[in-house]
């Protein structure tokens, strides 16, 4: 599942550093999609149709490998930007941007199934900021 603040695409570079990240080959980027025919994603993460959120219901069994989470440009934190989080379809928690790298991470460690891979892409140099596997 790839994750990030505003509208996103990934590249193929960043496709790349997630491949080699969890040990695939380097034409897996090319070939890869972000949502396989078979993954229905409100089945498989138990979300209500509509709803995108990297915040999954706790230790909800999936065939999820791992969480990307993109970058967002650095001026963002700066400026004091916020990010609003799914709730539910009618709800959403406006966090700071600043704190919402902290917050996500630890819900990560806490929420996803241990064999989920935590992977933070790097604004600077498109490599792993950190790569974890959740605890």
């Amino acid at each position: 599942m790839w994750t990030g603040v505003g509208e996103y695409e990934h590249t193929l570079d960043q496709r790349r550093v997630v491949a080699s990240a969890l040990g695939l080959p380097r034409r897996a980027a090319k070939q890869c999609s972000t949502n396989p025919a078979t993954c229905r994603p409100e089945q498989e993460f138990a979300m209500l149709p509509g709803m995108v959120s990297p915040f999954l219901p706790l230790l909800h069994p999936t065939r999820l490998v791992a969480v990307v989470q993109a970058p967002w440009s650095t001026d963002w934190d700066d400026m004091g930007c916020a990010v609003g989080v799914s709730l539910s379809l009618f709800e959403s928690l406006l966090l700071p941007l600043h704190c919402f790298r902290a917050i996500l991470r630890q819900y990560a460690a806490r929420a996803y199934a241990t064999a989920t891979r935590w992977i933070e892409l790097s604004p600077q140099d498109l490599l792993p900021a950190k790569i974890a596997q959740a605890a």
